[in-house]
């Protein structure tokens, strides 16, 4: 009769630790499941601001270019009618 306890208290017992990895190991790959939403995340978030940062530098680079342009397209129509020649 012991020995029949011994043996059912092994397999209750071997049961409950089996049951217990199984629901650590779910935990453990929701975990990882978190980390990798956690990681895309952090990766649209640095393409938003890389794009952002580029749209800026875009920006500035077009309004200097016109800026420059005109003060040339200025400077030669004065040169070409105030000419002293």
């Amino acid at each position: 009769m012991h020995a029949n306890l011994l043996i059912h208290a092994k397999s209750v017992l071997g049961y409950i630790s089996h049951r217990h990895l199984r629901s650590s190991l779910q935990i453990c790959n929701e975990f990882m499941n978190v980390l990798s939403f956690g990681r895309l995340g952090l990766m649209v978030a640095g393409d938003v601001v890389l794009a952002s940062f580029m749209t800026y530098a875009e920006e500035h680079l077009a309004i200097s270019a016109f800026n420059k342009g005109q003060k040339d397209r200025n400077a030669r129509t004065r040169s070409f009618f105030f000419s002293d020649k």
